[in-house]
Parts: C-alpha cells; structure tokens; sequence
C-alpha cells in the first residue's frame, strides 16, 4: 500500500492497493459512471456491461484502488503481457503501464497521461467495435521505452 497526497489539498491522503473482492461492485459502479458521466458511452451501449464487470478483470489483471482508508475513490487495471485482457500490447508490454487505449473525448485523461509521462503512439490506435475509435499511448521510457 503506498500513501500519497493530492498538490491540490496537503490534507487529503488516498492509498494504492489491489482491490478485495469486496471493491469490485464498487469498481464496476465507478468505471461505468466516469464514461456515462463524462458523456464518453451511451446508457445503452452493450460495453457497459463489460465496464461494470470488474470481477472478470480481476480474474485476468491486477485491479488496483485508491481509496481514503475506507472509500473506493478510483481504480486502474494492469494487463501484463500475455493476459487474455491484452488489447493492443505487444508480447513484451503490459497494457496500462506501458500502453493504453482511451477515447478522443477523454481529453482530461489525456492530459493527465502526459503529466505522467506518456506519450501518443498513433499507429496502435484502434476500433474494437465500428463507430468506436480509440487513440493509444505508451509510457515514453526515455530512448528504450
């Protein structure tokens, strides 16, 4: 478990961890919620089933969790090389560290990857389904990464 604070309030202090089994519901609720509400997928959109089943990520990923000491406040899900979740990783790269898939819409997102040092990778962008189009990126790892 690693504590960290936030720049925008010294006093708010969240921890890392893998998710229980018993923070997956609230995982599920969380991701369905950030695309609903951001405006990124329709109430209808068959995916949202798949954005609410975090108990299936858990059983091919690592499913990590911020929370506050109590609250589950986000998550993130790790897909190591080889994982049945790999989407468009090569063999030797981990889906989230080193590459991920995200949507055009999710501009606040996009800023935080730069912050955190990713960069775009233009020709793994993909569509999993028509009408869907995601834009990937990689964790620039200096002149190897």
């Amino acid at each position: 478990m690693r504590g960290l604070s936030t720049p925008e309030n010294d006093q708010m202090t969240y921890f890392l961890r893998l998710a229980h089994p018993g923070d997956l519901d609230t995982v599920g609720a969380i991701t369905a919620a950030a695309y609903l509400d951001g405006g990124h997928i329709r109430a209808e959109a068959p995916y949202l089933a798949d954005l609410r089943d975090a108990a299936t990520r858990a059983e091919h990923a690592e499913v990590w969790v911020a929370v506050d000491g109590v609250e589950v406040l986000g998550s993130v899900t790790f897909v190591a090389p080889g994982s049945a979740l790999a989407e468009v990783a090569g063999p030797s790269e981990a889906e989230v560290s080193i590459v991920l898939s995200t949507q055009p819409s999710m501009t606040a997102a996009h800023r935080i990857y730069g912050r955190l040092g990713f960069v775009r990778t233009p020709a793994k962008d993909w569509s999993p389904v028509a009408g869907v189009f995601l834009r990937t990126y990689r964790l620039g790892l200096g002149s190897g990464g």
